[in-house]
């Protein structure tokens, strides 16, 4: 395995509720790299101009999809400035901030390795609607239309999410360990093929 100053700076992405955290902490453990979620440190800087809202899933409710976007977007900034090789778990809706993700996978800068983890879309939608139903589903027709404007959302982030992809993970409803090593070892094998 590379040292921690040759490996390259990792960029999961992945529908709400896919294991980006969760595989990402895994991911890092095994590499030995700094794991940080782009969702906390939004927070971090919305707290830091005094917000009020205790949860991602409020801010966005309460004070709407534009703040929200705009805290994510200096996140990223931070983040991109940052030398240091981690690993770094998004928010789902990365993929709908136009020039963000993109931005990682810019070519005349510091680029991440991207990560896409793919589940199944009804899979995604039961995890999701499980906590209730989150402010970018709500809409007409209950739980159908809920599941209809979910469709729609993975048809669209999925094009996003894929095309600065370097690395697609399709997941499964296996446990977090089985999924975490899909993963570790699919990285194992594109990083010791980036070396040669």
């Amino acid at each position: 395995m590379q040292s921690g100053k040759e490996l390259p700076s990792i960029l999961i992405t992945g529908m709400k509720h896919s294991g980006k955290s969760c595989h990402g902490e895994a991911l890092a453990k095994h590499l030995t790299l700094p794991f940080t979620d782009l969702d906390r440190l939004v927070m971090k800087r919305y707290w830091a101009a005094g917000g009020k809202e205790s949860s991602i899933r409020q801010l966005y409710r309460n004070e709407g999809k534009q703040c929200f976007m705009a805290l994510e977007a200096e996140a990223a900034r931070a983040l991109k400035q940052d030398e240091r090789a981690m690993v770094v778990s998004t928010g789902g809706g990365i993929a709908d901030n136009d020039g963000v993700l993109a931005g990682f996978h810019d070519t005349g800068g510091r680029s991440f390795l991207i990560i896409h983890l793919r589940l199944p879309e009804e899979l995604l939608f039961a995890r999701i609607v499980a906590g209730g139903l989150p402010p970018f589903l709500e809409g007409e027709g209950g739980i159908e239309g809920a599941r209809e404007r979910f469709h729609l959302l993975c048809l669209r982030r999925e094009k996003v999410y894929c095309r600065y992809a370097d690395l697609v993970f399709d997941l499964e409803d296996r446990s977090r360990k089985e999924n975490s090593q899909i993963i570790i070892r699919g990285v194992d094998t594109f990083l010791s093929g980036k070396k040669e």
